[in-house]
């Protein structure tokens, strides 16, 4: 299931305005055609995570509780043997800092390996739903795949971690 949003209504600062939710709807399958998301963004809910409840006073972004903060809980509540969620939705200028662009990644740890170490082939827009890690890179050899590398989370002392993510 997915929530989207009207692009130009999302919140950088300050209060949010009212009605910036302007549908929910299912995920489509995967290989089926794109979405247009023409003058708007979207917010996944994971597989198998209770959705939220969408009421006019939803919020998105900007506020706290908000919708995505109750999505991961929700998630969190899937596997009851992890006590914390660290996420990350991409959605705001601050969770796009988070991403380290100046990073490079070890290529031998790759399967197959990869000569040297790889940086940052990725595309970091200000706005939501604008960050793509690039496609492989066969006009260079060796190719080199996309890559998009975070700044450093610190996880609360566990033996344990589960990670999650999606490709939309």
């Amino acid at each position: 299931m997915r929530i989207y949003a009207d692009i130009n209504r999302f919140p950088t600062a300050g209060a949010e305005p009212a009605s910036v939710i302007i549908q929910v709807a299912p995920t489509p399958p995967v290989g089926a055609p794109a979405v247009p998301v023409n003058g708007k963004f979207y917010v996944e809910i994971p597989e198998g995570v209770n959705p939220p409840v969408v009421t006019p006073a939803s919020l998105l972004g900007g506020g706290a509780p908000n919708l995505v903060s109750e999505i991961f809980d929700n998630l969190l509540a899937r596997f009851p043997k992890y006590s914390n969620v660290t996420y990350n939705a991409l959605l705001q200028t601050a969770d796009t800092a988070l991403l380290d662009t100046a990073a490079t990644f070890p290529g031998a740890s790759l399967t197959p390996p990869v000569a040297g170490s790889l940086s940052t082939r990725a595309q970091v827009g200000p706005a939501p739903n604008s960050v793509a890690i690039l496609p492989q890179n066969g006009a260079v050899a060796p190719s080199r795949p996309g890559v998009l590398i975070t700044d450093t989370i610190t996880l609360p002392a566990a033996s344990e971690f589960l990670v999650y993510w999606k490709i939309h």
